[in-house]
């Protein structure tokens, strides 16, 4: 669990403050109330929450999310596992946790959220001993890469090639062609 709950807003400077109403960040525990809330609000589907009941009783996902005007606006996955893509991504790079299902509602976007819950997440991984974490951005999601990017992850080939293939849906899976990402966790104070 993350040690604290995060209550930073983005202002219009485009800097970090404290604020009484500001946005909430944080570990929802599977299985309790605030995860049903979690799953109708920000639309959790029955197969995935069954993967992460599984991971999260293994103890590799933990489960991050904001809330806001009363109720969960974004979310995301710290994982420790990469599904399908286990084998490829395993070869390369073994035990690379990821950020897993990052989601913010239409109507909190271009708020700062994706990038408390990404800074959450990190934290996590970074708490848990991990010194790199990675994600997989869909090759056509130009929003989503710029924002990674200017957050300091770089691109990884996989397998030796540029992208790997996900598969996600069920039960006819589409084919979606993703670059894997990653960022290192030390901090200076760690290079010492």
């Amino acid at each position: 669990m993350p040690a604290s709950k995060q209550e930073l807003l983005k202002d219009t400077n485009g800097e970090y403050s404290p604020n009484n109403n500001a946005p909430v960040i944080e570990a929802v525990s599977f299985g309790s109330s605030s995860f049903t809330r979690l799953k109708k609000e920000m639309y959790i589907s029955d197969d995935y929450e069954a993967e992460l009941r599984d991971l999260i009783k293994q103890k590799k996902a933990v489960v991050l999310a904001v809330e806001a005007g009363g109720r969960y606006v974004g979310r995301v996955t710290l994982r420790h596992d990469w599904g399908d893509e286990t084998s490829i991504i395993e070869k390369d790079f073994p035990g690379l946790p990821q950020i897993n299902a990052l989601e913010i509602d239409e109507d909190y976007r271009r708020r700062g959220l994706a990038t408390m819950l990404i800074a959450a997440a990190e934290n996590e991984a970074r708490r848990q001993g991990f010194s790199m974490i990675g994600l997989g951005v869909e090759i056509s999601n130009e929003p989503a890469k710029k924002l990674y990017e200017k957050l300091g992850y770089s691109y990884q080939q996989v397998g030796g090639s540029d992208t790997y293939d996900f598969l996600f849906g069920k039960p006819n899976p589409q084919v979606y062609k993703l670059r894997l990402m990653t960022k290192s966790l030390q901090t200076e104070a760690n290079h010492d």
